[in-house]
């Protein structure tokens, strides 16, 4: 993706209402049942990573002679359905990173509170379903769907997405997210505030724009810090505190069976990036073999 590309967001057409401001408001195998201590900060991807920690625990097939020989020339190590739940759990903390920054102030502008793997089950009927990241601050309310998409190709259908041909369903998914989580902070606070829905790409091959939908913002990872701090300021710090006082007590009252499953997700994520230098290193050599053994016969033919 070229940076002149990733700088222009996918938003409303010019003209669009803006959000309605409100008055007043200016990782190991075994580990996954250890609940989170109380008032401990939830780590991004904290599901999907606890996910593909436990389906990875399937036991792999075949025999022990493959695996060591899958091993040996740098096969995936990932099983079964983690590669689904490590694809997702890579993305989200990535997002998390970048939406990290946010939490320091900038100039006279007061910090954003940022939350993870918000639980929006006792709304959405799924109790797996969770908003990846919430963020409250000067900008306003928002729930950002991270969409992770490895060399997949994505382009505009009216006001959804079509990703490698087929019709997606991630912006319908986000504006339910969106609506999920203004509906727990009314509850939870009695503050009803808008919040936002943003679905943040990365790792699309292709992203074709524009993309024009009223109601959900899609963003590439990299200007999406920035074009956050660009939004009119419709939020108080008082309120944006109160707010995020009441996310984090639902994340506390919420079952969330995570313990050290992001240290067991890293043991992971290093052995898939392991594998992928053994990959490397394999495809280099093999090219530097193929390479002498050709400049070896002309050598041979030549007069």
């Amino acid at each position: 993706m070229t940076a002149s590309a990733g700088a222009q967001p996918l938003l409303a057409p010019a003209g669009a209402p803006s959000p309605p401001s409100t008055p007043g408001i200016a990782g190991t195998p075994g580990i996954a049942g250890t609940p989170v201590p109380s008032g401990a900060p939830r780590p991004a991807g904290a599901s999907a990573m606890a996910a593909a920690v436990t389906a990875q625990r399937t036991p792999a097939q075949g025999s022990a002679l493959l695996g060591v020989l899958r091993r040996a020339v740098g096969a995936d190590p990932l099983v079964g359905d983690a590669l689904e739940h490590y694809v997702d759990a890579v993305g989200q903390r990535e997002v998390g990173r970048r939406l990290s920054v946010l939490r320091h102030r900038s100039g006279p502008t007061p910090p954003w509170h940022l939350l993870h793997d918000l639980p929006l089950g006792a709304l959405e009927g799924d109790p797996a379903e969770r908003a990846d990241h919430v963020l409250l601050g000067p900008g306003g309310a928002y729930a950002v769907t991270t969409l992770h998409l490895p060399g997949s190709r994505v382009r505009a259908a009216r006001t959804g997405l079509v990703v490698d041909g087929e019709r997606a369903e991630h912006l319908r998914r986000a504006q339910r997210r969106a609506r999920a989580v203004q509906q727990l902070l009314a509850r939870a606070c009695g503050v009803d505030v808008p919040v936002r829905a943003v679905v943040v790409v990365l790792g699309a091959e292709r992203l074709a724009l524009p993309l024009r939908t009223g109601d959900v913002a899609v963003l590439r990872a990299p200007v999406l810090v920035r074009w956050l701090r660009r939004q009119p300021r419709v939020l108080d710090a008082a309120t944006a505190a109160r707010l995020a006082t009441a996310a984090r007590d639902l994340q506390a009252g919420a079952d969330q069976p995570v313990g050290q499953a992001a240290d067991a997700f890293e043991e992971l994520h290093e052995r898939v990036r392991a594998a992928d230098r053994l990959r490397r290193a394999w495809f280099v050599a093999l090219a530097v073999a193929g390479s002498t053994g050709v400049t070896t016969l002309l050598a041979a033919v030549s007069p």
